[in-house]
């Protein structure tokens, strides 16, 4: 799955991303978009 550069930052915006948080975060991501 590839986003957008306006997908990653409305992503980002949602989910502000750290080095520590990121990944943590990435399946309610995806479960968000796939929804």
């Amino acid at each position: 799955m590839t986003l957008s550069p306006q997908e990653l930052a409305a992503i980002e915006a949602v989910f502000p991303h750290d080095a520590a948080a990121g990944p943590r975060y990435w399946p309610e991501i995806m479960s968000t978009l796939n929804r």
